[in-house]
């Protein structure tokens, strides 16, 4: 779903506050009806998250800036945005141009070390 009117910016800012001003976002969505059995499951949050990592490569290849924001409340954004039941939010992705003075986001939380996320084998 491309996000472009006002109206569709409002609706994803009533759920999700990291839109930062991005004049359009992309609601990724996958279709659990679509979607193959894999080792036993539904591949539709994997189908989901590899597309929105495409159009973010993708999008970074022409030039222009994302910001992933994951759905927080799943339920809700299904109904702001009339989603049918088999469709499932997957994230949304802001398009746009940073600010030329842009230093980045801190949520003031300390981050983990990477030794203690990553083993090298």
């Amino acid at each position: 779903y491309i996000l472009k009117s006002g109206e569709a910016l409002q609706r994803m800012d009533s759920v999700h506050p990291c839109r930062y001003g991005a004049p359009m976002v992309i609601l990724v969505c996958s279709d659990k009806n679509a979607a193959s059995n894999f080792q036993g499951g539904n591949s539709y949050l994997t189908d989901g998250v590899i597309a929105a990592t495409h159009m973010m490569l993708a999008a970074t290849d022409i030039g222009l800036d994302t910001c992933w924001a994951g759905v927080n409340d799943v339920l809700k954004t299904q109904k702001v945005f009339d989603l049918p039941e088999n469709i499932y939010p997957i994230c949304f992705l802001d398009l746009g141009f940073r600010a030329s003075d842009f230093k980045g986001v801190s949520s003031g939380k300390k981050r983990n070390p990477i030794d203690s996320m990553v083993t090298i084998l």
